[in-house]
């Protein structure tokens, strides 16, 4: 059985969940500043980012939690999930 909890992403959190044993974290979205996740080279950044600590702490990212406040329109949801993923 694989273990992983929803937090932030941080190298503190990567390292913490390896420590105390677990496989995996979701992570929320806006562990990321909006300016990074606006543009392609910065989402490929935070791609980098996760890949360099999955790696360094033998912990992967299971889920990518977006979690938007208030309610809208179908077609701004679905534009911010595809930005997100």
């Amino acid at each position: 059985m694989k273990l992983g909890y929803l937090t932030q992403f941080s190298e503190e959190e990567i390292k913490l969940a390896s420590s105390i044993g677990f496989d995996g974290l979701e992570v929320q979205v806006s562990s990321w500043p909006a300016e990074l996740r606006a543009t392609a080279d910065g989402r490929k950044e935070i791609a980098k980012q996760i890949s360099d600590l999955s790696s360094k702490y033998n912990v992967y990212i299971t889920a990518i939690a977006s979690y938007a406040g208030g309610i809208k329109p179908a077609d701004e949801r679905i534009a911010s999930y595809r930005q997100v993923i």
